[in-house]
């Protein structure tokens, strides 16, 4: 995507390390051109799937996510109008990019607000703060098998 579609944007940064996800997330919509043709240059439908991602590639079991994808392809393919197949795909590629960049960041997104102001993008994100590696991946398998690693 090119520069002036996200030159402005609000970041939330956490004192103790300075890392801001909103801007994490910025730089995968700016360098990310499948995500940009994908979403039709939609900047609020591009955040949501990289939202959906993120949240996704932190829980660390391949197994729940693949059951996970599965159910958010469902939902995000009445927003997308996309068949599922194609949002899985585009979902998985989304959390392999994550993994890659920002492997160490173990934050959920809990609350966005992805709109546009003075015609400029605007994002803010609320995170929670960095968790085990495992945390996000016990809770989900309490959550599904009712059991723990």
């Amino acid at each position: 995507m090119n520069n002036n579609f996200t030159k402005k944007y609000q970041h939330l940064t956490h004192d103790d390390t300075k890392f801001s996800i909103s801007s994490a997330i910025m730089f995968i919509i700016e360098t990310n051109h499948e995500l940009y043709i994908f979403t039709e240059e939609d900047f609020e439908l591009a955040v949501l799937f990289i939202v959906e991602a993120w949240n996704l590639a932190i829980i660390n079991d391949d197994e729940i996510i693949s059951i996970l994808i599965k159910k958010d392809a469902k939902r995000l393919k009445k927003v997308a109008n996309k068949p599922q197949k194609q949002i899985e795909a585009m979902l998985m590629s989304l959390i392999k990019m994550k993994k890659v960049l920002y492997g160490d960041v173990y934050r959920i997104i809990g609350d966005y607000e992805a709109t546009f102001k003075n015609d400029e993008p605007y994002l803010k994100i609320a995170s929670g703060k960095d968790m085990p590696a495992d945390y996000f991946a016990n809770y989900y398998r309490e959550i599904l098998f009712n059991n723990k690693k």
